[in-house]
């Protein structure tokens, strides 16, 4: 199919990000306005739009862009509809474990969620149905695949069955968001995993650095090909929580992510991920 029939736009591939401007010309309005809309839904509380940080270009996952325009075209965007309550009457059906963890649940419960959770491989993560809800996450490799990674005496974190070692937890105010959008259909400009993996393999791998919209990021064909790495290499496992800010720090503590700077310093490996990180930047 050439057209999507139902709204008469292109087709775009499902493996390429979707801009403002383009979501925009695909629904006939100006782009100006489009971003005003797309800021309202965000201070109102949209699930796909609540984490963007001001000043950021809009950039989308086709699967994201394309939930957008429906939503567009249903009306969906006045002023005072309530994003949180759609949200949650409209949460793809998932694992029933990653839907247990609420604002109460405990640090370690939370770590002991994303060690024992069945992971999702990152190349695949369109079909896991990830939700656009608050919560924490963690990202898998196989064991041993980083090298020159220090860890503490007891070695890596291992996932419950031992075959994944850990090597970064994060939070998201919208899970589908951050994992799909920033991490995997975005830059090094918008992903901390990103510039983590960028710093610790760059140089390894050959990718070139460059100021890019005022910051630090790769070029574009650095970008693919870390995005593509990330594909074949990396797996995901992510438990829903109302406040993860408030469990941010203990997680982290608990499960010792090696790839991790914030909130982190006290991890064997963090001289060497600091050093690596300042190492990145001054190649730009």
């Amino acid at each position: 199919m050439g057209r999507d029939e139902a709204v008469g736009v292109p087709h775009v591939s499902a493996n390429r990000s979707v801009t403002a401007v383009e979501l925009a010309r695909e629904l006939s309005r100006e782009p100006k306005r489009l971003r005003g809309w797309l800021r309202s839904a965000a201070d109102a509380g949209h699930p796909l739009l609540i984490a963007h940080e001001h000043r950021d270009s809009w950039v989308f996952t086709r699967g994201e862009a394309d939930q957008l325009r429906v939503e567009a075209l249903r009306g969906r965007w006045q002023r005072g509809y309530n994003w949180r309550e759609v949200a949650t009457k409209t949460t793809p059906s998932i694992a029933p474990s990653r839907l247990e963890m609420t604002a109460t649940t405990s640090a370690a419960d939370l770590a002991r969620e994303l060690r024992t959770v069945t992971p999702a491989s990152a190349g695949r993560l369109s079909e896991a149905r990830v939700p656009p809800v608050p919560g924490l996450y963690a990202w898998w490799h196989a064991p041993g695949l980083l090298s020159g990674v220090t860890h503490g005496v007891s070695g890596p974190t291992l996932n419950a069955d031992g075959t994944l070692e850990l090597a970064y937890v994060g939070i998201a105010s919208s899970l589908h968001g951050r994992l799909a959008g920033d991490h995997l259909g975005s830059s090094t400009g918008k992903s901390t995993l990103r510039r983590a993996l960028g710093a610790w393999l760059g140089a390894e791998q050959g990718w070139t650095t460059q100021w890019r919209s005022a910051r630090i990021q790769y070029d574009a064909i650095s970008e693919r090909a870390l995005t593509t790495w990330m594909e074949q290499n990396l797996q995901v496992t992510w438990v829903r929580h109302g406040s993860p800010h408030d469990v941010e720090a203990s997680v982290i503590a608990i499960l010792g992510p090696p790839l991790n700077h914030q909130l982190n310093q006290s991890h064997p490996n963090w001289p060497a991920l600091d050093a690596a990180r300042r190492a990145w930047r001054r190649h730009a």
